[in-house]
């Protein structure tokens, strides 16, 4: 599990952790899932963390790893 903490970006509510190993996470890096993980993160009624697993991808819409309650 990687994660990037909430001072990652200053408006981060929560963490956002990714579930990938070494080299998938090249992979996300590579593309901009990390910046749309951490779209998520700033969405209001987020709880926890954002997370995101091996099948990130930049495609990938918000609610597809948003952990908010209205997305769960």
């Amino acid at each position: 599990m990687w994660e990037l903490g909430r001072e990652a970006r200053s408006d981060m509510r929560v963490p956002a952790r990714v579930f990938a190993d070494r080299e998938l996470i090249g992979q996300i890096a590579a593309d901009r899932s990390l910046e749309q993980l951490q779209n998520v993160a700033t969405l209001p009624g987020i709880t926890g963390a954002a997370l995101a697993s091996r099948r990130a991808a930049w495609a990938m819409t918000s609610t597809a790893v948003c952990g908010c309650l209205r997305c769960r």
